[in-house]
């Protein structure tokens, strides 16, 4: 994540894409224990927060969430609380804490459904092209849940 576009750059084989995220400066970070030089990364909580945010840069929302799933046991109710409240976006909660509940983390998926506003919009699961007739809804989470391989 960066504050201003950032070209690709390659080491070796690996391709490193950067995405902009506005009020960058809100995310919670913490030092990285043992780097070779002071490094702040964000926290496993705003990590799992952004993945689902940009899942459909980074390959969809089965890929945000095959790799949110072993961070479940990293996270904190109440710094997952403080992300929340850093970033207010209703839509990107609804659909963490559907991918959470889906992944086993009741409790945390509690925290998500209770910090959501009592009339949340109906959101896609994933980005929809066309008819959104026969989707079926998760009312819990007010999610169009347009996934073959999610369910909570």
């Amino acid at each position: 994540m960066t504050d201003r576009p950032r070209r690709a750059i390659r080491a070796g084989r690996i391709q490193v894409r950067f995405f902009v995220k506005r009020g960058i400066e809100r995310t919670p970070t913490r030092q990285l224990a043992r780097a070779p030089a002071p490094l702040c990364v964000s926290t496993p909580e705003a990590t799992v927060f952004d993945l689902i945010r940009y899942a459909a840069g980074i390959g969809g929302i089965e890929r945000a969430a095959e790799t949110i799933f072993p961070l479940l046991p990293l996270l904190r109710a109440r710094e997952l609380r403080r992300v929340l409240e850093a970033e207010h976006e209703p839509a990107v909660a609804q659909r963490l804490g559907f991918v959470m509940e889906a992944g086993g983390a009741k409790r945390l998926a509690q925290t998500v459904h209770d910090w959501l506003p009592e009339k949340a919009a109906r959101v896609p699961l994933s980005p929809l092209r066309g008819d959104r007739n026969n989707i079926p809804v998760v009312e819990r989470w007010k999610i169009l849940n347009n996934s073959s391989e999610l369910r909570s």
